[in-house]
């Protein structure tokens, strides 16, 4: 799953501590984009649990991140993504 987001270059048996991450979140100087889209991405690997309804904070750069990693994680491979007309 953390392949998803196509950031980490991870074996399969990878191990992590993620134990009081999202108590600390705010203790990185993180102004409140990139709060949200660290919370969004850490809630699709199953930590935290910021809402979706949180995109409607996110700029277009890490939107379109996020809705890759979407397609990914639902295995989707046809699905196009970009502006309406």
């Amino acid at each position: 799953m953390y392949g998803a987001l196509g950031l980490l270059d991870l074996p399969s048996e990878a191990t992590f501590g993620w134990e009081g991450l999202m108590g600390r979140v705010y203790t990185l100087g993180l102004n409140r984009e990139e709060r949200v889209f660290l919370g969004l991405t850490l809630s699709m690997l199953g930590i935290g649990n910021t809402p979706l309804s949180a995109v409607c904070d996110l700029g277009e750069r890490r939107l379109a991140i996020i809705l890759r990693a979407i397609t990914r994680l639902a295995r989707n491979d046809t699905l196009a993504m970009g502006r309406r007309t």
